[in-house]
């Protein structure tokens, strides 16, 4: 029998003195503190301790070095109105736990040389999984952003619980492999069919009805000790959508995108303000379930869905963006996307921003690991970073592909 779980790390502390020395920082260090999960038999990462305004100017430091590749401490100070002094103290506090390294040098200008700081190759990793019906796609990220791998692998279906258990066994599989020259498990999350809860619960799941009122969230956290995400797959490929065109500048972090998937049938996921909308019961987006032809054969066509529902709908939600997804053979252009769905307009209206996705059949799984990285960085800072999508998106192409649309969850 598998010992009780147990949070590790949660009572760490920072070394007792640390100074702005850097001279032993000119290589990469070996990775976040870890410890044993218990359950799972993983490296699993450690929280760092740090006051509220140390965690906000480590979140701001993060962001730096992920969006920017790397930064300085005097870039830091003056972002953060710190003193040069404080901030590389702090800077130092996460090279000492493995989270920060020095990348390079620069040249001196008669002064001491400025060290350009990067996230560490090896601080750790986290984990993507768009859960489908009968298979998932899986992936890997460092804490700098950078897709590592993905995998596509068969699952069960018939039972809840040898379902989970094949689950975690190929979580484990995947990770154990990579934690050696990435560092340990930050974080999960997850993408699947149904009603998900904000804690991982699976309310309804129609596409895999024994995962009915099934606590996910609760047993992926208690089998691996790290944080959990989950949320309904289309919500999951929205904030993926959402995520990059934050990170490529056409976004702002507070806009709102409308997310529209014509792949099998028609599904929603909406983004608010920078946040998932998922409804007083979590159940904003499930428009098929109101629709007269849900369970009909004689559905209407793509063309005739696009006029006739997520134009009145793009209306009444009057988002920055529409970003529509259709199966990967669909003739339909973004230009051609904006034509149809400009006939649903009153005469003289704006006209929509319509898109098609970037990501197609990826969108799920990047949406997941954006949501993983942003989980990360609240176990191990206890702060709030901006929203990042992964970079190599070109590594989930292969898997996520989807021979038969019906197979997704």
């Amino acid at each position: 029998m598998k010992a009780p779980f147990k949070t590790f790390g949660d009572d760490a502390q920072p070394p007792p003195s640390i100074s702005e020395d850097w001279t032993d920082m000119s290589t990469a260090h070996p990775g976040l503190a870890s410890a044993i999960d218990s359950n799972a038999n993983l490296p699993v990462v450690c929280p760092i301790s740090l006051t509220a305004r140390q965690a906000r100017i480590a979140a701001t430091a993060v962001d730096q070095m992920r969006f920017n590749g790397t930064t300085t401490i005097q870039k830091i100070a003056t972002l953060t109105g710190t003193s040069h002094t404080t901030a590389g103290i702090l800077l130092k506090q996460l090279a000492n736990f493995g989270l920060v390294h020095t990348d390079s040098v620069a040249k001196s200008q008669g002064g001491r040389p400025a060290r350009n700081l990067a996230i560490s190759p090896k601080a750790g990793l986290v984990i993507g999984i768009d859960l489908r019906s009968n298979d998932l796609i899986i992936a890997a990220m460092t804490l700098a952003g950078n897709v590592i791998t993905c995998q596509r692998a068969p699952i069960t279906r018939s039972n809840a619980n040898q379902r989970l258990e094949q689950l975690c066994s190929i979580i484990e599989d995947f990770t154990r492999p990579l934690i050696k020259s990435y560092g340990p498990l930050c974080a999960i999350g997850m993408s699947t069919t149904g009603i998900i809860t904000p804690t991982g619960r699976v309310d309804r799941s129609d596409q895999v009805p024994v995962f009915d009122n099934f606590p996910l969230g609760h047993h992926l956290r208690m089998r691996f000790g790290v944080n959990v995400r989950i949320e309904n797959d289309i919500n999951c490929a929205a904030w993926g959508e959402f995520a990059t065109r934050t990170q490529n500048g056409t976004l702002e972090s507070n806009d709102d995108l409308l997310f529209v998937d014509l792949v099998e049938g028609l599904n929603t996921g909406l983004i608010m303000n920078g946040q998932l909308h998922r409804g007083r019961t979590y159940n904003a987006g499930e428009i098929m379930d109101a629709l007269p032809w849900h369970e009909q054969s004689d559905k209407p066509t793509r063309k005739q869905m696009l006029t006739d529902i997520v134009g009145p709908l793009a209306l009444v939600v009057d988002p920055s963006t529409v970003v529509v997804s259709l199966p990967i053979n669909s003739s339909f252009s973004a230009q051609q996307l904006r034509q149809e769905l400009s006939r649903t307009l009153p005469q003289g209206a704006p006209a929509l921003n319509v898109e098609a996705s970037l990501h197609g059949p990826c969108a799920p799984t990047v949406g997941a690991l954006a949501l993983a990285l942003e989980q990360a960085d609240k176990r191990i800072l206890a702060a709030h970073t901006t929203t990042y999508a992964p970079t190599s998106c070109a590594q989930l192409v292969p898997a996520c592909q989807i021979p038969n649309p019906k197979e997704r969850s």
